[in-house]
């Protein structure tokens, strides 16, 4: 606005001219605070002469662009006729999409948007961080720094005597679509697995990729030896997962067969028997859904790691720690190589058949070996990076 003219006067056959020139005025401002074109106003109407009425603007405004907005109250009647204002209220009604990036194949961004009352996100291209000091815009994936922009590392391969074809500087061998790199060190594909529901066997089956999810097609076998599958659970990759399934309930636990994709690790847990529980300091085993690690604190297992979410809070001190029988779970989880009663190996699995003749007895077999392989993933993944996902996949006739 200018002493040289008005808004009104640019509003022209707008105005009401029997009424006062009295207005409720909206103008949209650029994010350098010049005027962008965009205004709208309300004028007061003769009812509201010698009387209270509520003056408004008759639809939202959908801002045009990032910027400002100035509403304020006018009267500029040329005459002298007062007018009165009370209770402004400007009411902001914010996108539920609190943030948004289109990604290229490496990783470069582009179509971004963030709801400017939102908090700074810098975890983006396969939930990496960016790092924005001095304008690098690098994602950190453990072990080195990736450039998007680029698509190259700017720091040689930890592991490149194994992949002596290729400069070790490429990220995923050049082919963003189909492998992924949880690290920074390797390349790989997502992986598909069948899950048996009936004797808790885990079978990798494919290198699906196409993404940075796992697939595991959970079912069961059929009298010709065929795997019939049920359901197929996809599980993003991130920087690293621990699967878990349940699939076998006595009155005394419950049986859980998982794996580490990416890895060679897989085994059985034994959890208390259901129902699952949000509640602290009951024996019985956590709802399913997807946690995260961290180092346990106290005298007990101290080199262990507690599993909590928004549900299961970190005092519950849920754990992955040693143990063989129902009597140590305590609502934890407990690892082991096999599950039943006696010595197994490590590739040993008992069918549902042969616990059947042991019914309301569980318990797993070489805990310490299974505990050291998933603590060392933990340990070399990084804690705050590996998800611990659970899921209930116990047949009808078993629980």
């Amino acid at each position: 606005m200018n002493s040289g003219g008005s808004l009104v006067d640019a509003l022209g056959d707008g105005v009401n001219s029997r009424e006062p020139k009295a207005f409720i005025n909206l103008i949209f401002l650029a994010e350098d605070a010049t005027e962008i074109g965009e205004f709208s106003y309300k004028q007061v109407t003769s009812s509201s002469s010698n009387a209270y009425s509520i003056l408004a603007l008759d639809e939202a405004f959908e801002a045009p662009s990032s910027g400002y907005i100035v509403v304020y109250l006018s009267n500029e009647s040329t005459n002298l006729t007062e007018v009165y204002f009370d209770d402004l209220q400007v009411t902001v009604n914010e996108s539920k999409v609190i943030q948004r990036d289109d990604y290229y194949p490496g990783g470069a961004t582009f179509n971004s948007y963030t709801r400017a009352t939102a908090k700074e996100n810098n975890f983006l291209y396969n939930g990496k961080e960016r790092m924005t000091g001095l304008d690098l815009g690098w994602d950190d994936f453990g072990f080195r720094m990736y450039d998007p922009a680029l698509n190259r590392w700017h720091v040689v391969d930890p592991l490149t005597d194994e992949f002596p074809a290729w400069s070790p500087y490429n990220f995923v061998m050049s082919n963003p679509i189909n492998l992924i790199d949880p690290d920074g060190r390797a390349p790989m594909p997502p992986d598909e697995f069948n899950v048996n529901r009936q004797t808790g066997k885990i079978q990798k089956i494919s290198d699906k990729g196409g993404s940075t999810t796992d697939f595991f097609n959970v079912g069961t076998t059929n009298s010709k030896g065929n795997f019939v599958t049920n359901q197929t659970i996809e599980v993003p990759r991130g920087g690293g997962t621990i699967n878990s399934f349940r699939f076998r309930e006595d009155s005394r636990g419950t049986i859980s067969t998982f794996n580490i994709p990416g890895t060679e690790t897989k085994g059985f847990f034994l959890e208390p028997s259901g129902s699952s529980t949000k509640t602290a300091n009951i024996d019985k085993r956590i709802p399913e859904g997807t946690f995260n690690l961290t180092k346990n604190v106290g005298s007990d297992f101290p080199n262990d790691f507690r599993l909590f979410n928004k549900d299961v809070s970190q005092e519950r001190a849920i754990l992955i720690h040693i143990g063989n029988f129902n009597d140590n779970t305590l609502g934890c989880l407990l690892p082991g190589c096999g599950f039943g009663i006696g010595k197994a190996g490590q590739d040993r699995i008992k069918t549902s058949e042969q616990i059947e003749q042991r019914a309301g007895f569980l318990r797993t077999e070489s805990s310490g070996t299974k505990l050291r392989e998933i603590n060392s993933f933990i340990r070399q993944k990084g804690s705050r990076n590996v998800k611990v996902n659970i899921f209930n996949v116990i047949l009808d006739d078993e629980k």
